[in-house]
């Protein structure tokens, strides 16, 4: 499943594969047009994005261990 919308910095367009279950997957990524940090939430109902100091879930992340990791640690990507 493809989810489609548009980027929260510039309303570029945005498409972004969810991949593989689990559900719902949290990605730390830069805006392909301008290269701004934006939080995908990638789920089959609601997905969301946002810019970097608009996430409200800062102290919920955590590694695939369950290790809460700070806003500091997250590995930001470029999708494309």
């Amino acid at each position: 499943m493809t989810v489609i919308g548009s980027y929260p910095c510039c309303d570029g367009p945005l498409m972004i594969d969810e991949g593989p279950p689990p559900w719902p997957k949290i990605v730390f990524a830069f805006c392909e047009h301008c290269g701004t940090k934006v939080v995908h939430k990638l789920s089959k109902i609601d997905p969301m994005s946002w810019l970097e100091n608009d996430f409200p879930d800062w102290d919920s992340i955590q590694d695939q261990d369950g290790t809460p990791v700070g806003r500091g640690d997250v590995e930001w990507v470029h999708l494309r």
